[in-house]
């Protein structure tokens, strides 16, 4: 009996120590920039990390490039603002608000009356950095 617990034991410590841990605290964004680096230099393409690679962060709203859109202007009132945008192909209007993404590595931070204050992720040199950019919107019409 002793022999046949022995054994069993034996079989089974190893196959535990198989098993991967996940790390609950690791960051998700900065695993997926690793894995898309590995696989740009498995297909042969140039990394450089000190060079700003895109973060590919958020579900977009819109289902294109917001330089695409024609900024129509903002609506709301103190403290809830959001920004038009018109697709000048199709016609279809977006109303975006703070929060909203509106590229896989950029989202909407703040909209005031006349700004829309946007905040950029890139990765560089290994580490994800946040660039602030600032549209100015034309309330004149």
């Amino acid at each position: 009996m002793r022999l046949l617990l022995g054994a069993l034991f034996a079989l089974l410590v190893p196959l535990s120590a198989v098993h991967a841990q996940t790390d609950p605290f690791a960051d998700p964004v900065r695993s997926a920039v690793k894995k898309r680096l590995a696989s740009m230099a498995a297909q042969g393409q140039k990394v450089v990390l000190n060079k700003p690679v895109t973060v590919n962060r958020f579900e977009p709203v819109l289902p294109e490039s917001l330089d695409s859109y024609t900024v129509e202007g903002i609506i709301g009132s103190k403290g809830s603002y959001r920004l038009i945008v018109t697709d000048p192909t199709t016609g279809r209007t977006f109303f975006l608000k703070e929060g909203d993404a509106v590229a896989p590595d950029t989202v909407i931070k703040r909209i005031t009356f006349d700004t829309v204050i946007l905040t950029k992720y890139v990765m560089e040199g290994g580490k994800i950095k946040k660039e602030t950019v600032t549209l100015k919107v034309d309330t004149e019409g």
